[in-house]
């Protein structure tokens, strides 16, 4: 007679059989792929965009690269273009409860590159910096994500600003005066005490690591010596901005120019020595002769 032992073992199977053999993870070979991954497009807001979330309506106005002109844009669900020349078939109700928009979390959007139109239409829109009706200034204004892209673009900067730091230390101190007085560098402390040529310099050097690019376009500009010349007039008291309020003087006499409210003088004195008119040369020519 089988025993209660024997019963129960037959019906749950060999135990101990099956706990001898190991267990086993397959290899995946050419005829077993892993599962795809969706790729993303990322858009992301310029820096001086405000912070939080923002919202990116679907409406716009690009241009067409079918026709080469300006045509309305509506990102609609369901809609085989956003083109709005292209959405005749679509009645206003279904346009306007199937209207899409974009979010922009931590100033930036993420798209499937299976969203081709949702793509399309950013790469488009006016507030896409490189779209062909791009409006600067915006809002929204945003560029697409290109990690080689900014890889090289932080490169040519970071060796754009060791170059220009490089000049501005090995510099002559009287190039390095005229440069720093046009980028408006202080030449006394806080206590209007004069700094010394160390002093001046450590600034201009943090003035070209600040902003390369124009750092080096400023440094050796005629804009850079007349404003020198103009500084260093007015320094010595041979020009008057003092002696009516929106009108600059020659301080030995003569009335040089009205100074536009909200202007400085320096700076509007700059452009006017560097201007093609008959007043404007005259006025670089008596400025130069003042400072020989």
């Amino acid at each position: 007679m089988a025993r209660l032992s024997h019963v129960q073992q037959s019906q749950q199977g060999d135990t101990e059989q099956v706990a001898d053999f190991p267990q086993v993870t397959p290899e995946i070979g050419p005829d077993i792929q892993p599962e795809p991954t969706e790729r993303y497009v990322i858009f992301k807001l310029v820096n001086t965009a405000p912070k939080g979330r923002r919202h990116l309506p679907g409406v716009d106005v690009g241009i067409n690269p079918k026709t080469n002109r300006p045509d309305g844009m509506r990102l609609i669900a369901g809609a085989q273009s956003i083109w709005l020349s292209e959405q005749k078939d679509l009645t206003p109700e279904y346009a306007k409860d199937n209207q899409r928009h974009f979010v922009f979390e931590g100033k930036i959007v993420r798209l499937p590159e299976s969203d081709t139109l949702g793509i399309e239409f950013l790469r488009h829109s006016s507030h896409f910096v490189k779209s062909k009706s791009h409006k600067t200034g915006s809002r929204f204004e945003f560029f697409e994500w290109d990690p080689a892209e900014q890889e090289r673009a932080a490169l040519k900067k970071e060796e754009l600003e060791n170059e220009v730091v490089a000049l501005a230390m090995t510099a002559k101190y009287t190039s390095v005066k005229k440069h720093a007085a046009y980028l408006g560098i202080n030449f006394n402390d806080e206590y209007g005490i004069p700094r010394t040529e160390q002093g001046i310099r450590t600034l201009y050097v943090r003035a070209a690591k600040a902003d390369p690019a124009k750092f080096k376009k400023d440094m050796d500009s005629k804009e850079v010596e007349v404003a020198y010349l103009i500084r260093e007039a007015m320094v010595n008291s041979k020009i008057d901005a003092q002696r009516q309020k929106g009108k600059i003087y020659w301080a030995s006499g003569g009335l040089i120019c009205p100074l536009p409210n909200g202007r400085k003088p320096i700076e509007y004195l700059t452009e006017l020595a560097l201007s093609p008119n008959d007043e404007g040369k005259q006025f670089l020519e008596r400025l130069q002769q003042q400072a020989t």
